[in-house]
């Protein structure tokens, strides 16, 4: 290429050789820079961008974590924040559906589907609970009977008592149950003068 035709074209090619040598690589690895390859991942770089799309959010202050207690530190160990409450505590009534309802209207609670009743028993008679049922004119023996909840019916068992157990059907006929004897009580029934009856809880099974 002459000189002349270098100058018409302006530019960069002003400065190329005209005896064929070869240009000057001015990005040869000695000049230029050493560049770093990302090593950012597809996914990764997704998440920057997502992140850089979303309006900035500020931090709300946390509050600070109740301390740590080891185990085996024995009964005053610090409660978790997050710990289930206590579990409900329910009535004796409660555990059986059922209370006994006297004829004075008083309510006793069933200490559970077996229990002695009487005037002054102890607080067991034959390994069952008891209940001691409020007598002024001392009719109810000490010990006067028992009582077991069986496939959701009660059954009254004469413990040997001075007046016994009557009955009393739906029209008022009575039938007393013999001593040592055993009968399912429907409705209401007297111990000694004294009458009552099961009464079922409502919502209660």
């Amino acid at each position: 290429m002459t000189e002349s035709r270098k100058h018409e074209l302006g530019g960069i090619f002003a400065n190329l050789p005209i005896d064929g040598s070869p240009l000057d690589n001015p990005w040869s690895s000695e000049s230029s820079p050493t560049v770093p390859v990302s090593t950012i991942s597809p996914e990764e770089l997704a998440e920057l961008a997502a992140a850089a799309e979303r309006p900035e959010r500020s931090e709300q202050p946390q509050p600070p974590e109740p301390p740590a207690v080891a185990s085996g530190e024995g009964p005053t160990r610090a409660a978790s924040a997050t710990q289930a409450p206590d579990a409900p505590t329910w009535t004796p009534a409660a555990t059986t559906g059922w209370f006994l309802l006297l004829d004075t209207g008083q309510q006793l609670a069933l200490p559970g589907p077996s229990f002695v009743v009487g005037r002054r028993p102890g607080e067991s008679e034959g390994g069952l609970p008891t209940i001691a049922i409020p007598d002024p004119h001392k009719t109810i023996s000490r010990v006067h009977a028992r009582f077991d909840l069986i496939d959701d019916q009660w059954q009254a068992t004469d413990l040997g008592s001075a007046n016994g157990i009557v009955t009393v059907g739906p029209e008022g006929t009575e039938s007393i149950i013999d001593p040592g004897g055993s009968t399912p009580v429907v409705g209401r029934f007297v111990l000694g003068l004294v009458g009552m009856q099961f009464v079922r809880i409502p919502g209660v099974q």
